[in-house]
């Protein structure tokens, strides 16, 4: 029942997100489908990146340099579950569809961190960390996954 709760706590952000970023393309409604499963992709992501990370924890000493490792590891996988699902896809028309599915990705691959994040502090059943957790995430972490890698989308449309 905790990963339930966990699950539902770590998406619901990332819904929200994905929500108001598609309503920001305004001029064509992309596939639900190819959303969903961008965002599926994404999510399946982190189950790839946990044990690159550790991997790469053994091997580099610099803390500044790991961190940077994390990201670049992070940031790769998300741009993989893009390529893989949505960039070859007929529904990428326009230069905006670029950084939508790319933050679909994104906010796949966030909703499941969440999700990770959030089995302990529900485990425990300590609501105030539960609550502050939900919330540092939702407007920190979730959101700078979708703005990063979208960043990434915005380049790849206007190429």
């Amino acid at each position: 029942m905790t990963f339930v709760i966990a699950l539902v706590g770590g998406m619901v952000p990332s819904i929200i997100w994905l929500w108001y970023w598609i309503k920001e393309d305004d001029i064509k409604k992309p596939s639900l489908a190819l959303v969903g499963l961008t965002f599926i992709t994404g999510m399946l992501m982190v189950v790839l990146v946990i044990p690159i990370q550790k991997f790469m924890e053994g091997r580099v000493t610099d803390y500044t340099t790991l961190i940077v490792v994390w990201v670049i590891c992070e940031e790769v996988l998300k741009l993989v579950a893009f390529g893989i699902i949505a960039y070859a896809s007929d529904y990428i028309e326009e230069p905006i569809d670029y950084p939508v599915y790319c933050m679909t990705a994104a906010l796949g691959f966030a909703a499941f961190e969440n999700t990770l994040y959030l089995i302990r502090p529900i485990g425990m059943q300590d609501t105030t960390v539960t609550l502050l957790t939900t919330n540092l995430r939702f407007l920190g972490s979730t959101l700078l996954h979708s703005i990063t890698t979208g960043f990434v989308g915005l380049m790849l449309g206007l190429s």
